[in-house]
């Protein structure tokens, strides 16, 4: 049995493997071409890179389920296996990686957005349109492509679901992630935000990333847009407290909160975040808060 492992099955997985990063190649390419990619060739592409990922977790799953059996051909068929695994999970990360760096941050121009909102999040002039900025309208429409395409398989089916769903949340907490960086001031270019300004980027925000089953990272990017817009004595309310936390008096100062100030004390920290959570922000991290706090605008 070793013997047919080794001469048989260890080689025919390896030209599996082979197979599939050629694969992988040659679809990575389409995505990263010069042009913006219409929809029905989009929503094609990511049907092959669906079948991709679908294939080598299928392969990995077979080749792993015998693996705490204690047979030595398990353990060796287990560890083709769980080579593939990485490989499928490799998959994943690079077609989510070429298509919201390369189709939405340079084709979809979102990259151009997000440097406006650096400014439009500090001006005190209200966005009095209901509809999403015109600069999101290409985003909106390959994000509803790769919507489409990821929800177009049975959900509870785990086998053909598997890539979609994978697919869907990847690419959404890679977007959500660029959106974050911005309102959070990651990068020192959004110092200060205003509650008419933070209006605008809420709109756009819940325009994009729509229920049901957002992830982690987008739910929390819809509690930081709702937080930047709490009415201004709601706002000052839970500075003040939060304030007092850390100072042993309620004070509504011009000192800044450091997270420092609460994490060196586990219940003044369980007893902002408590605070953070009866306001019905169920996601956003305190530190986010803080952010926000510090940089809003009166």
């Amino acid at each position: 049995a070793s013997s047919y492992v080794a001469q048989v099955a260890v080689p025919l997985c390896q030209d599996f493997l082979e197979a599939i990063h050629e694969s992988s190649k040659d679809l990575k390419s389409l995505l990263g071409q010069r042009k913006l990619v219409a929809a029905e060739d989009l929503q094609k592409n990511l049907a092959e890179w669906i079948d991709l990922i679908n294939g080598a977790h299928m392969a990995s799953n077979q080749l792993i389920q015998g693996e705490n059996s204690g047979a030595a051909v398990d353990s060796d068929l287990a560890r083709v296996g769980r080579s593939i695994e990485r490989l499928r999970d490799a998959l994943i990360d690079e077609c989510s990686s070429v298509l919201v760096e390369t189709v939405f941050m340079e084709r979809a121009k979102l990259a151009s957005y997000l440097m406006r909102c650096s400014h439009a999040l500090s001006i005190e002039e209200t966005d009095s349109s209901p509809s999403l900025s015109a600069d999101l309208e290409d985003t909106a429409s390959i994000l509803n492509t790769v919507d489409k395409v990821c929800t177009s398989t049975d959900p509870e089916d785990a086998v053909t679901a598997f890539a979609p769903l994978a697919l869907k949340s990847n690419i959404t907490d890679r977007l959500a992630d660029k959106f974050l960086e911005v309102a959070l001031d990651a990068h020192g270019m959004t110092p200060e935000l205003t509650v008419q300004g933070a209006r605008g980027f809420q709109k756009d925000m819940e325009a994009l990333f729509q229920p049901p089953r957002l992830p982690p990272l987008a739910l929390r990017l819809i509690d930081v847009a709702r937080f930047m817009c709490l009415d201004e004595r709601k706002f000052d309310d839970l500075r003040e407290v939060l304030s007092g936390l850390i100072h042993g008096v309620s004070s509504a100062g011009d000192d800044l909160l450091q997270f420092a100030a609460f994490s060196q004390d586990g219940t003044i920290l369980d007893q902002a975040v408590s605070m953070i959570r009866a306001k019905g922000f169920v996601w956003l991290h305190l530190e986010d808060a803080l952010s926000l706090l510090n940089r809003r605008r009166k």
